[in-house]
Protein backbone atom coordinates (compact mmCIF):
# COMPACT_ATOMS: atom_id res chain seq x y z
CA UNK A 1 0.00 0.00 0.00
CA UNK A 2 0.92 3.89 -0.39
CA UNK A 3 2.22 5.50 2.45
CA UNK A 4 0.16 9.00 1.66
CA UNK A 5 0.92 10.49 5.21
CA UNK A 6 1.73 14.10 4.36
CA UNK A 7 5.83 14.56 5.72
CA UNK A 8 7.82 17.42 7.69
CA UNK A 9 10.74 18.66 5.62
CA UNK A 10 13.22 16.47 7.49
CA UNK A 11 11.01 13.21 6.64
CA UNK A 12 10.93 14.11 2.74
CA UNK A 13 14.73 13.13 3.51
CA UNK A 14 18.09 14.06 1.69
CA UNK A 15 16.08 17.30 -0.21
CA UNK A 16 14.96 19.02 2.78
CA UNK A 17 18.70 19.56 3.77
CA UNK A 18 19.80 20.90 0.23
CA UNK A 19 16.93 22.99 -0.13
CA UNK A 20 19.36 26.02 0.07
CA UNK A 21 22.20 24.55 -1.80
CA UNK A 22 21.09 24.75 -5.67
CA UNK A 23 24.16 22.28 -7.09
CA UNK A 24 22.84 21.01 -10.59
CA UNK A 25 23.50 17.33 -8.66
CA UNK A 26 21.30 18.02 -5.82
CA UNK A 27 17.49 17.98 -6.27
CA UNK A 28 15.54 20.84 -4.65
CA UNK A 29 12.79 20.25 -2.03
CA UNK A 30 10.05 22.06 -4.30
CA UNK A 31 11.07 19.78 -7.16
CA UNK A 32 10.32 16.82 -5.07
CA UNK A 33 7.20 18.04 -3.74
CA UNK A 34 5.91 18.74 -7.50
CA UNK A 35 6.93 15.43 -8.15
CA UNK A 36 4.92 13.70 -4.89
CA UNK A 37 1.97 16.38 -6.32
CA UNK A 38 1.53 15.09 -9.50
CA UNK A 39 2.11 11.19 -8.73
CA UNK A 40 -0.55 11.46 -6.16
CA UNK A 41 -2.65 13.65 -8.28
CA UNK A 42 -2.54 10.71 -10.68
CA UNK A 43 -3.22 8.03 -8.09
CA UNK A 44 -6.33 9.55 -6.92
CA UNK A 45 -7.54 9.40 -10.33
CA UNK A 46 -6.54 5.69 -11.28
CA UNK A 47 -7.59 5.01 -7.89
CA UNK A 48 -4.69 3.03 -7.30
CA UNK A 49 -3.61 1.32 -3.89
CA UNK A 50 0.27 0.85 -5.07
CA UNK A 51 2.91 2.10 -6.92
CA UNK A 52 3.35 -0.65 -9.15
CA UNK A 53 -0.73 0.14 -10.00
CA UNK A 54 -0.15 3.33 -11.25
CA UNK A 55 3.21 2.17 -13.22
CA UNK A 56 0.86 -0.44 -15.06
CA UNK A 57 -1.98 1.93 -15.76
CA UNK A 58 0.88 4.62 -17.16
CA UNK A 59 3.95 2.72 -18.28
CA UNK A 60 3.34 -0.82 -18.43
CA UNK A 61 6.36 -2.73 -19.21
CA UNK A 62 6.94 -6.76 -20.09
CA UNK A 63 7.86 -9.46 -16.87
CA UNK A 64 11.06 -8.74 -15.66
CA UNK A 65 11.20 -4.82 -16.08
CA UNK A 66 15.05 -4.71 -18.04
CA UNK A 67 15.34 -0.89 -18.06
CA UNK A 68 14.07 -0.18 -14.31
CA UNK A 69 10.98 1.09 -15.24
CA UNK A 70 9.16 -0.18 -11.79
CA UNK A 71 12.19 1.09 -9.79
CA UNK A 72 12.10 4.58 -11.69
CA UNK A 73 8.35 4.89 -10.97
CA UNK A 74 9.14 4.23 -6.79
CA UNK A 75 11.27 7.07 -7.45
CA UNK A 76 8.37 9.28 -8.48
CA UNK A 77 6.63 8.36 -5.65
CA UNK A 78 9.20 9.08 -3.46
CA UNK A 79 9.89 12.64 -5.27
CA UNK A 80 13.42 11.85 -5.96
CA UNK A 81 13.51 11.93 -9.78
CA UNK A 82 11.49 14.03 -12.35
CA UNK A 83 8.91 12.26 -14.43
CA UNK A 84 10.71 11.66 -17.98
CA UNK A 85 8.62 13.76 -20.62
CA UNK A 86 7.35 10.81 -22.55
CA UNK A 87 6.19 9.62 -19.03
CA UNK A 88 4.58 13.01 -18.67
CA UNK A 89 3.24 12.76 -22.29
CA UNK A 90 1.53 9.21 -21.38
CA UNK A 91 0.21 10.66 -18.59
CA UNK A 92 -1.29 13.84 -20.12
CA UNK A 93 -3.72 11.26 -22.60
CA UNK A 94 -4.91 9.62 -18.77
CA UNK A 95 -5.05 12.61 -16.65
CA UNK A 96 -4.21 15.90 -17.56
CA UNK A 97 -4.86 17.49 -14.23
CA UNK A 98 -2.19 15.51 -12.63
CA UNK A 99 0.11 17.09 -15.38
CA UNK A 100 -1.47 20.56 -14.73
CA UNK A 101 -0.26 20.27 -11.68
CA UNK A 102 3.42 19.30 -12.15
CA UNK A 103 3.89 21.87 -14.30
CA UNK A 104 1.74 24.72 -11.90
CA UNK A 105 4.04 28.22 -11.77
CA UNK A 106 3.75 27.84 -8.25
CA UNK A 107 6.89 25.66 -8.70
CA UNK A 108 9.15 28.13 -9.93
CA UNK A 109 7.02 31.04 -7.61
CA UNK A 110 9.09 28.89 -4.84
CA UNK A 111 12.28 28.64 -5.47
CA UNK A 112 14.50 31.24 -4.52
CA UNK A 113 16.82 30.61 -6.65
CA UNK A 114 15.58 31.54 -9.77
CA UNK A 115 15.58 35.36 -10.51
CA UNK A 116 11.75 36.91 -9.39
CA UNK A 117 11.55 39.04 -12.20
CA UNK A 118 11.60 36.27 -14.84
CA UNK A 119 9.32 34.14 -12.88
CA UNK A 120 6.54 37.38 -13.30
CA UNK A 121 7.07 37.58 -16.92
CA UNK A 122 6.69 34.37 -17.09
CA UNK A 123 3.20 34.19 -15.18
CA UNK A 124 1.92 37.45 -16.31
CA UNK A 125 -0.48 37.01 -18.93
CA UNK A 126 -1.31 33.12 -17.54
CA UNK A 127 -3.54 34.10 -14.48
CA UNK A 128 -6.44 35.80 -14.13
CA UNK A 129 -7.35 39.55 -14.91
CA UNK A 130 -7.27 40.31 -11.41
CA UNK A 131 -4.10 38.40 -10.92
CA UNK A 132 -2.61 39.84 -13.92
CA UNK A 133 -3.18 43.44 -12.08
CA UNK A 134 -1.86 42.30 -8.60
CA UNK A 135 1.56 41.38 -10.79
CA UNK A 136 1.57 44.58 -12.69
CA UNK A 137 1.28 46.39 -9.90
CA UNK A 138 4.01 44.94 -8.05
CA UNK A 139 6.72 44.54 -11.00
CA UNK A 140 8.87 47.08 -12.18
CA UNK A 141 8.24 49.99 -10.02
CA UNK A 142 10.97 53.10 -10.92
CA UNK A 143 13.88 52.79 -8.75
CA UNK A 144 13.48 54.66 -4.87
CA UNK A 145 9.67 54.49 -5.71
CA UNK A 146 7.22 52.90 -2.49
CA UNK A 147 3.99 51.93 -4.40
CA UNK A 148 0.65 53.46 -2.80
CA UNK A 149 -1.89 50.04 -2.72
CA UNK A 150 -5.54 50.88 -1.61
CA UNK A 151 -6.34 48.01 0.83
CA UNK A 152 -9.31 47.62 -0.62
CA UNK A 153 -8.01 47.21 -3.77
CA UNK A 154 -5.77 44.97 -2.17
CA UNK A 155 -8.26 42.99 -0.51
CA UNK A 156 -10.72 42.84 -3.78
CA UNK A 157 -7.78 41.00 -5.17
CA UNK A 158 -6.18 39.15 -2.88
CA UNK A 159 -9.37 37.54 -2.10
CA UNK A 160 -10.30 36.86 -5.42
CA UNK A 161 -6.84 34.83 -5.41
CA UNK A 162 -8.21 32.52 -2.73
CA UNK A 163 -11.47 31.90 -3.99
CA UNK A 164 -9.90 30.32 -6.85
CA UNK A 165 -8.80 27.75 -4.66
CA UNK A 166 -5.79 26.73 -7.14
CA UNK A 167 -2.22 26.62 -7.49
CA UNK A 168 -2.29 29.42 -9.83
CA UNK A 169 -4.01 31.70 -7.41
CA UNK A 170 -0.90 30.69 -4.97
CA UNK A 171 1.45 31.06 -7.17
CA UNK A 172 0.60 34.50 -7.63
CA UNK A 173 0.38 35.65 -4.17
CA UNK A 174 3.95 34.31 -3.57
CA UNK A 175 5.37 36.56 -6.89
CA UNK A 176 3.85 39.07 -5.72
CA UNK A 177 5.25 38.96 -2.26
CA UNK A 178 8.83 37.98 -3.50
CA UNK A 179 8.61 41.21 -6.08
CA UNK A 180 7.30 43.10 -2.64
CA UNK A 181 10.49 42.04 -0.91
CA UNK A 182 12.73 42.43 -3.46
CA UNK A 183 11.94 45.74 -3.17
CA UNK A 184 12.27 46.45 0.13
CA UNK A 185 8.74 46.42 0.63
CA UNK A 186 8.75 44.17 3.90
CA UNK A 187 5.46 45.17 5.19
CA UNK A 188 3.58 44.74 1.75
CA UNK A 189 5.70 41.81 1.38
CA UNK A 190 4.18 40.31 4.60
CA UNK A 191 0.83 41.38 3.52
CA UNK A 192 1.12 39.38 0.07
CA UNK A 193 2.84 36.45 2.80
CA UNK A 194 -0.39 36.89 4.85
CA UNK A 195 -3.01 36.37 1.50
CA UNK A 196 -0.58 33.14 0.84
CA UNK A 197 -0.83 31.55 4.01
CA UNK A 198 -4.65 32.20 3.95
CA UNK A 199 -4.39 30.32 0.52
CA UNK A 200 -2.42 27.40 2.06
CA UNK A 201 -4.98 26.83 4.03
CA UNK A 202 -7.51 26.80 1.28
CA UNK A 203 -5.98 23.69 -0.77
CA UNK A 204 -4.96 22.55 2.60
CA UNK A 205 -7.27 19.31 2.36
CA UNK A 206 -5.98 19.15 -1.08
CA UNK A 207 -2.46 19.52 -0.08
CA UNK A 208 -3.23 16.83 3.17
CA UNK A 209 -4.41 13.81 0.24
CA UNK A 210 -0.64 14.57 -1.56
CA UNK A 211 0.87 13.87 1.32
CA UNK A 212 3.01 17.63 1.07
CA UNK A 213 0.69 19.36 3.70
CA UNK A 214 3.64 19.17 6.36
CA UNK A 215 6.14 19.94 4.37
CA UNK A 216 5.25 22.67 2.08
CA UNK A 217 4.13 24.94 5.12
CA UNK A 218 7.38 24.66 7.02
CA UNK A 219 9.11 25.51 3.23
CA UNK A 220 6.73 29.06 3.52
CA UNK A 221 7.24 29.60 7.04
CA UNK A 222 11.53 28.72 7.21
CA UNK A 223 12.40 29.63 3.65
CA UNK A 224 9.89 31.88 2.10
CA UNK A 225 9.06 34.05 5.39
CA UNK A 226 12.33 35.14 6.37
CA UNK A 227 12.87 37.04 2.94
CA UNK A 228 10.09 39.59 3.97
CA UNK A 229 12.78 41.52 5.99
CA UNK A 230 10.37 42.24 9.12
CA UNK A 231 8.09 39.41 10.21
CA UNK A 232 6.83 41.74 13.02
CA UNK A 233 3.80 42.28 11.30
CA UNK A 234 3.06 38.52 10.52
CA UNK A 235 -0.66 37.01 10.80
CA UNK A 236 -1.12 34.11 12.95
CA UNK A 237 -0.02 31.21 10.43
CA UNK A 238 2.05 28.48 11.93
CA UNK A 239 3.29 25.15 10.01
CA UNK A 240 3.28 23.78 13.50
CA UNK A 241 -0.67 24.21 13.85
CA UNK A 242 -1.41 23.39 10.11
CA UNK A 243 -2.31 20.44 9.76
CA UNK A 244 -4.94 20.58 12.82
CA UNK A 245 -6.53 23.29 11.33
CA UNK A 246 -6.73 21.59 8.30
CA UNK A 247 -8.28 18.68 10.57
CA UNK A 248 -11.21 21.20 11.62
CA UNK A 249 -11.49 22.71 8.07
CA UNK A 250 -12.45 19.08 6.53
CA UNK A 251 -14.85 18.06 9.68
CA UNK A 252 -16.53 21.20 8.65
CA UNK A 253 -16.67 20.92 5.31
CA UNK A 254 -17.69 16.95 5.04
CA UNK A 255 -20.78 18.61 7.57
CA UNK A 256 -21.95 21.51 5.45
CA UNK A 257 -21.80 19.18 2.21
CA UNK A 258 -23.87 16.25 4.06
CA UNK A 259 -26.17 19.01 5.23
CA UNK A 260 -26.31 19.89 0.80
CA UNK A 261 -26.35 16.65 0.07
CA UNK A 262 -23.19 16.50 -1.26
CA UNK A 263 -24.04 18.98 -4.14
CA UNK A 264 -21.51 21.47 -3.76
CA UNK A 265 -19.36 22.88 -6.18
CA UNK A 266 -15.34 22.69 -5.90
CA UNK A 267 -15.93 26.42 -5.70
CA UNK A 268 -18.58 26.42 -3.02
CA UNK A 269 -16.28 24.29 -0.95
CA UNK A 270 -13.70 26.62 -1.00
CA UNK A 271 -16.44 29.59 -0.32
CA UNK A 272 -17.13 27.16 3.20
CA UNK A 273 -13.04 27.30 3.83
CA UNK A 274 -12.90 30.94 4.09
CA UNK A 275 -15.97 31.69 5.79
CA UNK A 276 -14.25 28.95 8.50
CA UNK A 277 -11.62 30.85 8.37
CA UNK A 278 -13.50 34.59 8.97
CA UNK A 279 -11.91 35.84 6.17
Amino acid sequence: MLDTTTKSLEELGFASNMRKSFSPRKRHVVDMIATICWFHALRIHLDASTVVAVQRAIEPVEIGDPDGVYRRWREYHKGRHSPRRRVIDMCNEVCPQAVAVYRSPLWCALRLDRPIDQVAKSLLGTTCRLGDELIKRMWNFPENSRPHVDPRWMRKRGMAMLRQGNLEGLAVLVVCMRLAASQGLSRLAVTFYRYAAHCMKTLGIWFYALGVAQGLSEYLEDDLLPICGDAAFLGNFSSVHYLSQIQSMGIELKRVVAANNNRLTAIEEVEVVIGWLDL
